[in-house]
């Protein structure tokens, strides 16, 4: 798999936000671009100018899909209703914040989304830390059963050796032939 020039693509797209970081990887016989947060597959047989468009069409997608950002509209201090002299000890009402917000509402659902997609990422990496270590632990295995099949090994050629040198051993000690 061939790598791009990194120092020419960037001098190609130089326009384009973020192209400073530009990185190439090869994953899965594809050739794989990452920059500003996107990743970029391209075949490994299209030219430089095909790889710097599908580059650029990204960011270009990239920036068309970005929405203008919410303006939520200005904060106002509620005041409290004014209160007959007789009831001026009455207590006032406390303001929630958005870490506890009220049930059903869209906060509530926005929050709750975000604690569901949290738990989901601290569940697979630790699923992801488990196999790992099981891999690793395998292996680790597999060192050991390598260690012992070797010496195995060493110790029936060295035993072998020993039994063809009797051997010779015993033929060189005959008397010579015709004797």
């Amino acid at each position: 798999m061939r790598n791009v020039d990194l120092a020419a693509l960037k001098d190609k797209l130089v326009g384009v936000p973020g192209i400073g970081a530009l990185t190439q990887t090869n994953i899965g016989g594809r050739m794989t671009f990452g920059f500003n947060g996107l990743v970029v597959g391209v075949d490994p047989s299209k030219t430089d100018d095909e790889i710097a468009t599908a580059i650029l069409e990204a960011a270009d997608a990239q920036q068309a899909s970005k929405a203008p950002p919410f303006a939520a509209p200005p904060m106002t201090i509620a005041t409290p209703m004014p209160q007959p002299a007789a009831a001026a000890a009455a207590p006032q009402p406390k303001a929630t914040t958005m870490s506890n917000p009220a049930p059903g509402s869209f906060a509530a659902g926005i929050k709750a989304i975000l604690e569901n997609a949290q738990a989901t990422v601290a569940r697979a990496q630790a699923d992801g830390f488990a196999k790992v270590n099981a891999a690793a632990g395998k292996l680790a295995d597999a060192a050991v059963h390598t260690t012992v099949v070797a010496e195995n090994m060493a110790q029936n050629i060295s035993d072998q050796a020993d039994a063809v040198l009797a051997e010779l051993g015993q033929i060189s000690n005959l008397p010579p032939s015709g004797s």
